[in-house]
């Protein structure tokens, strides 16, 4: 499979990117759906669109420049600094390998907080309207990634057949023959996430808990899923004691939404009758 970019004028397209971009719009359209029903306000949001839109994809592309930079350096000739348009150039041509999700997620979360504590916003409410926006672009990364190559899994058994197996001809997939569809898994896994999570917040399961919770319980999902999947990637990752280091970000993040749900206690039960009449 090589459907990964396309030529268009002197740029070249990300396939993975275009579907990034799809979901991107759908989980904008899911993010007004769940900040009307947390009351939040969207004005939040709007004042600062260019940070909160400019600084992720910076740092998602940063990073994944970063994870190209022994390829970039190997064609220089000579210092970085005598090679300044080569290395623009490898920066903004997003067709080898895109942008980072989860430094770019990581981006967005970063002048969330330090906005939402300068503009005195509820946090906790802020991240259970996040979340399924959140998925919606994960599973979309996930299917960019089928295309593109992204997160690409390691080599399957012979008797794996398609469309659980995929193959690729491209330079910065690593192995031939038929590798795990891992990306395919993530869409599947995340889609499942999303939907039961979706009929649970239609089902005003937040009203019923602190805030915050809703979120946890989400992450602590993905968390445990992700960690799972990472076992079927073949990608360069750094290793910890010959484990991917993903997998351990995973549990970590699993294990702090678990303290997270422990520690935070539910509304009392007068509490959440008054709520839900004055939502009513």
């Amino acid at each position: 499979m090589n459907f990964d970019s396309f030529p268009v004028g002197p740029f070249i397209v990300s396939v993975g990117g275009i579907i990034t971009f799809i979901g991107i719009i759908l989980a904008s359209w899911v993010l007004i759906r769940t900040v009307r029903d947390e009351e939040v306000s969207l004005k939040f949001l709007s004042d600062h669109l260019l940070l909160f839109v400019v600084i992720p994809l910076f740092l998602g592309r940063f990073g994944a420049f970063l994870s190209l930079w022994n390829s970039i350096e190997f064609r220089l000739s000579g210092p970085w600094y005598t090679n300044i348009g080569e290395i623009f150039r490898s920066f903004f041509l997003f067709g080898n390998s895109g942008i980072r999700s989860d430094w770019a997620v990581g981006g967005f979360f970063v002048v969330f907080f330090v906005l939402a504590f300068w503009r005195k916003q509820k946090h906790f409410a802020w991240l259970d309207a996040f979340i399924l926006p959140g998925v919606v672009i994960s599973i979309f990364v996930s299917l960019g990634g089928y295309f593109s190559g992204w997160g690409y899994g390691k080599p399957a058994p012979d008797w794996l057949k398609y469309p659980f197996v995929i193959e690729y001809n491209m330079t910065d997939v690593r192995y031939s023959g038929s590798l795990y569809a891992v990306q395919l898994y993530a869409t599947v896994l995340l889609s499942i996430i999303f939907l039961i999570g979706w009929y649970l917040w239609k089902r005003k399961i937040w009203r019923r808990w602190k805030e915050g919770k809703f979120f946890a319980v989400m992450l602590f999902v993905l968390g445990i899923v992700n960690a799972f999947l990472e076992f079927f990637r073949g990608d360069s990752v750094t290793h910890l004691f010959g484990i991917r280091l993903p997998i351990f970000f995973g549990l970590s993040i699993a294990i702090g939404s678990l303290i997270f749900l422990i520690f935070r206690r539910d509304n009392s039960l007068l509490e959440r009758i008054q709520k839900d009449k004055t939502q009513q």
